[in-house]
């Protein structure tokens, strides 16, 4: 597997993914004026692409000056993911991070985002789909034996973006929050413990719960402590903070 997480110096700055902000567009001048180590999409819904909405695919388009690139999505059907895995790799994307930290309700009620959060055991298995998913395609299993509908398969094998040579494992990610309930340390901790048990290369960590939504102020405190969990039971794994960062200066203190 070509693990780029494992490459990057550090500090690591990524540009945080942000829906209805962090487009192509506003992507690309960021990468004309200030590059990020790491750059993430906007999150893509897993079952409208499984579904064929075709629409949803713009949300996937970006340049190669900004990789390493890394694709997030959402959802809560663990079939969806493996599906939709193939797809994210044909258009050459550096990784796929799965969102479990939107606080949006009809994000919820779907039982995706930070609802996952709650449902660690829902929460492998998505991601263990996604990772099965990744590593069929990289065995040779071709996109139209997903199960894929016939206009994303086009789409993925008609993109310009499309992996040339030899098929790679690319690394699976999460962006998640500290908890679903306010100040429960107990509860971050056990999150914390869940996550490393995902096989992930990175892990970003919002330091709000989801009860907090936007509101309040990120807790670093408790994004360190669950970072040192993850690092003591898998020093491999990348982690990211997340929360009121306003400039570099404060990124690199938090670091």
């Amino acid at each position: 597997m070509d693990n780029f997480w494992q490459k990057l110096k550090k500090p690591i700055i990524g540009m945080a993914p942000m829906d209805g902000v962090t487009d192509a567009a506003f992507r690309r001048i960021i990468c004309e004026y200030a590059k990020p180590d790491v750059i993430f999409t906007e999150f893509v819904p897993v079952d409208g692409i499984c579904a064929g909405a075709r629409v949803l695919t713009e949300g996937l388009i970006y340049g190669a000056n900004e990789r390493p690139i890394v694709a997030q999505i959402f959802g809560a059907n663990p079939k969806n993911f493996y599906k939709i895995a193939p797809f994210l790799c044909e258009l050459g994307f550096d990784g796929i991070d799965i969102n479990m930290g939107c606080p949006d309700k009809a994000i919820m009620k779907q039982g995706g985002g930070a609802s996952l959060i709650a449902n660690p055991k829902l929460a492998k298995e998505v991601v263990i789909n996604l990772k099965q998913g990744i590593s069929d395609w990289a065995k040779g299993k071709k996109i139209e034996d997903f199960g894929l509908p016939q206009n994303i398969v086009e789409y993925a094998m008609d993109s310009m973006l499309r992996l040339g040579g030899e098929r790679e494992t690319i690394p699976v990610s999460v962006k998640t929050r500290i908890g679903v309930d306010n100040n429960s340390l107990q509860q971050a901790k056990d999150w914390a413990k869940h996550l490393t048990e995902m096989g992930l290369a990175n892990i970003s960590i919002h330091g709000r719960t989801l009860k907090q939504m936007y509101f309040g102020v990120a807790n670093w405190e408790t994004i360190a402590e669950m970072a040192k969990i993850i690092r003591y039971t898998d020093a491999k794994i990348t982690i990211l903070g997340n929360g009121d960062i306003k400039n570099i200066t404060e990124a690199k203190e938090k670091a």
